[in-house]
């Protein structure tokens, strides 16, 4: 698995040279690809049977006054993955809020699903395939 620090801070727009790159990884034999850095939800593409998660918004960011220093959203998520002897064969999102107390940042669960519409519409053009279940407020990747 590769983790990439990459994007424009506050862009949900991927830059050219993450794709390529994503593609590059996974094509170099990558189990699976996260990205963060731009603090907002960005695609998640699967190119070949590798998940490529371009931009996990902050996943784990506590710092005093993210929110409301900077035009990011609140919305992210995090990633389970299961590898077997072929690879990844499940990934599920499980989405969170950021939330502002007392001037620090920290991570909510969050049961809507918000993060997996928004997944959706950014994913859209690479055909990504996700599936929301209701019950477990968490998305799945659907792979190959």
């Amino acid at each position: 698995m590769v983790y990439v620090h990459w994007g424009v801070p506050g862009m949900a727009a991927l830059a050219d040279y993450q794709v390529e790159l994503g593609r590059a990884l996974a094509c170099a034999g990558a189990a699976a690809v996260l990205g963060t850095h731009a603090h907002v939800l960005q695609a998640v593409e699967v190119h070949g049977s590798t998940p490529i998660l371009y931009g996990m918004s902050h996943v784990v960011f506590d710092l005093d006054g993210i929110l409301s220093r900077w035009p990011f959203d609140a919305e992210t998520y995090g990633a389970r993955l299961r590898l077997d002897a072929g690879g990844v064969s499940e990934v599920t999102l499980v989405p969170f809020d950021m939330v502002e107390a007392g001037g620090r940042s920290t991570i909510t669960r969050s049961r809507t699903d918000g993060v997996h519409r928004r997944l959706e519409r950014l994913s859209a053009g690479f055909g990504t395939r996700l599936a929301w279940d209701p019950d477990r407020a968490e998305t799945t990747v659907v792979l190959p």
